[in-house]
């Protein structure tokens, strides 16, 4: 056994591990962030194949919901001429697919934690309990890495336990490449409806309603712009501190560390890490993405509200039950949220619902229809406080 090697230091497999991370960004960013998002959202036994009966009815159920939407809101919910496709997948398959949907503003969020990372190689590695020489040379080589490598193993849990918990495509409205397509995890959406005793139909028909009214405006291309731009802008303006990255570090002992997991949680709290590296400069950019969003979500609630009563037979039970599990973020979903500066919170449902029920009071439904029509429409943060000022600011952009 050379000098090099662990020689019996920790375990070999995960210096192996490390070495890899370490020694190839790629790898670190995107293999290892989809790999822990499969394995985390496969917990359970959730990677069997969708029940086939399970696809048809919410095919049918997606039906019901597109024509009652269109009705209700007057919006096109096609894209492209096309109507909407509902396409179910396992938890596994929605953590790939969202990993690979949203890796193009993942990039900036990544380049952003490997930039300014320099004084970190020299004596770091020799802050590390168990560190043996082959390990320390690849931290001293790779210290630029270490932000990205954090990122993807953050990534990788947070998107799979996302998975585990999401109904359908837009229980975070961010925009994806425009398609006729909206996922749907029926194993979520009948977990929930077994675990609260509401017909599975019922509930099945609640989601399709949320995500087809999701979707509608999301594929409206200027409205999806507008957060796309708001979104990429934020992301590209996280401040990364070595100092943070140094203090998790010099308290890390590999010599207990047997896997990934294990590594990912001596880094400790990801979403307090995290909010420690939000700038100043991001500020308007997540005042813009929380206006829209708090708006879109208002709007959603309104539409489905308008209609809900009258197609589902236990509306209220359901509505109450998901609008109160919304708002309950778990550790994976609080690290999303700052990672692309959205509040999900009870505060944010509500600033969205006063506007919306400001605008109607005051304009009807013939002002809230406004809302999504043009680029200028789009409210302001300053709008969403004040739904009068904002039917006052477009009447002059007619």
């Amino acid at each position: 056994m050379s000098a090099d090697e662990p020689g019996g230091q920790g375990n070999p497999d995960i210096f192996r591990a490390l070495f890899q991370i370490f020694s190839d960004p790629g790898r670190l960013q995107w293999d290892l962030a989809s790999e822990l998002a499969r394995e985390t959202a496969a917990e359970g036994g959730q990677s069997s194949n969708v029940d086939p009966m399970r696809r048809i009815r919410i095919e049918e159920l997606c039906r019901v919901a597109e024509l009652h939407i269109a009705s209700a809101s007057g919006l096109d919910t096609a894209v492209a001429g096309k109507p909407v496709a509902p396409e179910v997948v396992n938890p596994p398959e929605w953590a790939a697919r969202t990993l690979s949907d949203w890796k193009p503003l993942l990039s900036l969020i990544a380049d952003a934690h490997a930039a300014p990372l320099d004084g970190m190689e020299d004596g770091i590695a020799a802050d590390i309990p168990g560190l043996p020489p082959l390990l320390a040379r690849a931290f001293g080589q790779a210290a630029q890495a270490i932000g990205p490598a954090m990122l993807g193993m953050q990534l990788g849990s947070s998107i799979g336990y996302l998975a585990r918990r999401v109904f359908g495509q837009y229980d975070l409205p961010i925009p994806r490449s425009p398609s006729e397509k909206i996922l749907f995890v029926p194993h979520n959406i009948a977990t929930f409806a077994d675990d609260w005793s509401l017909p599975a139909d019922d509930v099945c028909l609640w989601v399709c309603m949320r995500e087809v009214a999701h979707h509608a405006v999301l594929s409206i291309a200027h409205v999806r712009d507008h957060i796309q731009g708001a979104l990429e802008e934020y992301a590209r303006n996280f401040s990364p501190e070595p100092s943070i990255l140094e203090e998790r570090i010099a308290a890390m002992d590999l010599s207990e560390v047997s896997d990934i997991e294990q590594l990912q949680q001596l880094f400790g709290d990801p979403s307090e890490i995290l909010a420690r590296m939000v700038g100043p400069e991001q500020g308007a950019a997540r005042d813009q993405i929380s206006a829209v969003v708090a708006a879109l979500e208002g709007w959603v609630d309104h539409v489905m509200d308008s209609i809900g009563q009258t197609l589902i037979s236990s509306y209220g039970p359901i509505t109450e039950a998901l609008r109160r599990r919304r708002v309950v973020r778990e550790e994976g979903e609080r690290y999303i949220d700052v990672l692309f500066g959205l509040t999900m919170d009870q505060q944010a449902f509500a600033r969205g619902s006063a506007f919306v029920e400001g605008v109607v009071e005051r304009a009807g439904g013939d002002g809230l229809a406004k809302l999504w029509s043009r680029p200028e429409h789009l409210p302001t943060p300053a709008d969403v406080d004040a739904p009068g000022l904002w039917l006052e600011r477009i009447s002059y952009v007619e």
